[in-house]
């Protein structure tokens, strides 16, 4: 039903008050209200029921339209300088969460560069764990995919390498890294899902 049939119906114009919307349910309500037609024939009784069901859906439509039409010129007619774009975009519910996962982070990547002989050169691996640190870190911050991204294919090419030199370090490293990636995961998917809802406001 449309805002122009819900009004035609209530018998009320297109910019009826909320008080008026109501008088004028509470008035058709009561004259199509199936219980007024208890005695009459089944086919006038169902008239009235389908009567009374269009009403309550032209209060609702025309309720839903006034708190569109409140919202659009409380929100988005004001002045841009009100609402400062950096104040409302989501951030990580819990900095000290954040840091706490981040510091386990650092602490796996060290056990794994300290417990085992590089296979290559020391620069390979601090490269790659710098990739996963600072990949993880930014989805947890932002909730953008990219980084997620970015995070599972430098763990992957860790867990690969990891497991084809087998050394003990680097193995107690991964299996340290397994709860921290998860922490900064889950903080980045919590953003993501505020940031999404964020941007249907």
């Amino acid at each position: 039903m449309n805002p122009e049939d819900a009004a035609a119906l209530l018998g009320v114009g297109l910019d009826a008050t909320a008080a008026d919307i109501e008088s004028a349910y509470r008035r058709r309500s009561r004259s199509t209200h199936p219980d007024r037609f208890v005695g009459a024939s089944q086919s006038r009784s169902q008239q009235a029921a389908r009567e009374f069901i269009g009403v309550a859906e032209a209060r609702t439509v025309m309720m839903a339209r006034r708190e569109t039409a409140a919202v659009g010129a409380s929100v988005f007619d004001e002045p841009a300088a009100q609402y400062p774009r950096e104040v409302s975009l989501p951030r990580p519910r819990s900095t000290l969460l954040l840091a706490t996962w981040a510091a386990l982070t650092l602490f796996a990547i060290f056990v794994s560069l300290y417990g085992g002989a590089v296979p290559w050169s020391l620069w390979e691996p601090v490269f790659r764990y710098g990739v996963v640190f600072c990949a993880l870190v930014a989805f947890a911050l932002t909730g953008k995919t990219p980084w997620l991204v970015t995070a599972s294919l430098a763990l992957a090419a860790t867990a690969i390498i990891t497991v084809t030199t087998t050394t003990f370090g680097p193995l107690l490293g991964l299996f340290l890294l397994v709860a921290p990636v998860y922490g900064l995961v889950t903080i980045g998917r919590d953003v993501a899902v505020r940031r999404a809802r964020w941007a249907q406001v």
